[in-house]
């Protein structure tokens, strides 16, 4: 797998917490996943803490709920 900041040959670095493997730069010695994974984002902009918790809050409601 290439960087997908510089495109250089990357080395497995261990796994995120839910289990994806993590790739770390040879050149620009930046880590990151092959997947997509991320924060999710609210149009070009990640959620802020704030609002993360209102939607996590509002999720557990409506599975109580149900």
């Amino acid at each position: 797998m290439n960087c997908i900041y510089c495109d250089s040959n990357t080395r497995k670095n261990g796994l995120t917490s839910s289990g994806t493997q993590r790739y770390r730069c040879d050149s620009c010695k930046r880590s990151f996943t092959g997947s997509p994974v991320g924060r999710p984002l609210i149009g070009d902009r990640p959620l802020t803490s704030i609002e993360y918790n209102q939607r996590h809050k509002a999720k557990k409601k409506r599975e109580l709920e149900s």
